[in-house]
C-alpha cells in the first residue's frame, strides 16, 4: 500500500529522471550549437540545468502527492495542470525580462501550463495503463 510520503519521493524520483534527460539534452545541444543558442532565452546552461532540476523536484512531488486524483484521465490531466503551474511560471520568469512580468508573465504561465501540463498528465495516465494493465 502507497503512502503520501511514498507517493511524493516516487514524484520526484521521476522529476529528477527528467530533469537529467532535459539536462542532457540541453548540454548536448549547447555543445553541438555553441552557447549562445540559449542568449534568445536570456539564460545560461546552468542556469537552464537548474531550472529543470528545481522544476523535476517541484513538479514531481506536487504530481506525488496528488497521484490519487491522477486514477483517471481527467483527474491526471488536471495533475499535470497543477503540477506545471509553478515550473512554467519559474521558466517563464526566467527567461523573460522583469520589467515583463505584470504584463506577459500571468499569460504566458497559465497557457503553457494549460497546454503541456494536461498533455503531459493525460501521457502519463496512457503509459501507465497500457503498460501496467489496469483499467479506468
Amino acid at each position: 500500500m502507497s503512502t503520501p510520503r511514498s507517493t511524493v519521493l516516487t514524484g520526484i524520483r521521476w522529476g529528477l529522471v527528467y530533469a537529467t534527460v532535459y539536462s542532457a539534452y540541453a548540454t548536448v545541444v549547447v555543445l553541438v550549437r555553441g552557447g549562445p543558442v540559449l542568449n534568445v532565452y536570456h539564460l545560461t546552461l546552468p542556469t537552464l540545468i537548474g531550472l529543470y532540476f528545481g522544476g523535476g523536484v517541484l513538479a514531481g512531488g506536487i504530481a506525488g502527492a496528488l497521484l490519487p486524483i491522477g486514477r483517471h484521465l481527467i483527474g491526471a490531466m488536471f495533475v499535470g495542470f497543477v503540477a506545471a503551474l509553478p515550473v512554467m511560471f519559474l521558466m517563464a520568469m526566467a527567461m523573460l525580462p522583469s520589467d515583463e512580468w505584470s504584463s506577459t508573465l500571468p499569460i504566458v504561465g497559465l497557457s503553457s501550463a494549460a497546454l503541456l501540463g494536461p498533455l503531459c498528465g493525460g501521457g502519463f495516465w496512457y503509459i501507465k495503463k497500457k503498460y501496467s494493465g489496469f483499467s479506468a
